[in-house]
């Protein structure tokens, strides 16, 4: 697998009110006729459900329903594979680089998401976070930087 989508991309995709949601449809739309294969860990499916349904975040945020609905159009995409802590390495990796870090609070979600792509192999993220620029050896790019071709 050689990237994964950070769940902000994925909220602005299913996010009509979003300033953002024109481009994400279109990366999502154009990373999915790639036919590319593509991680997508547990942390980021939890993050993107708990921010879609969230009333305090969205003004017009999902029912579970439809987004669970809304997830379940990317993982059941052929290309998309779940990843999570399965991984034999998933805990010491993550414990050094919390340690290492120094890391607290908010930085250890980022943290276990760059763990999981770390012992998975996968070395690109697309992401509107800059906090993942911290984590050596991931490779960061804002899709919603550059114009989608197509």
């Amino acid at each position: 697998m050689s990237f994964s989508v950070d769940a902000n991309i994925l909220i602005y995709a299913f996010n009509r009110d979003s300033d953002y949601y024109g481009k994400a449809t279109s990366f999502i739309e154009h990373i999915a006729a790639s036919n590319e294969t593509w991680a997508m860990p547990w942390p980021t499916v939890h993050a993107f459900l708990r921010i879609t349904t969230h009333t305090g975040i969205l003004s017009k945020p999902l029912s579970t329903d439809n987004a669970w609905d809304a997830i379940n159009q990317i993982i059941s995409l052929p290309e998309v594979r779940l990843i999570g802590e399965d991984h034999e390495e998933f805990q010491d990796y993550y414990e050094h680089l919390t340690r290492s870090m120094h890391l607290r609070g908010n930085m250890l979600p980022d943290a276990h998401i760059a763990a999981l792509l770390h012992v998975h192999g996968v070395s690109v993220l697309y992401t509107n976070d800059r906090d993942f620029l911290k984590f050596k050896g991931l490779k960061i790019i804002n899709p919603l930087s550059f114009k989608i071709p197509g």
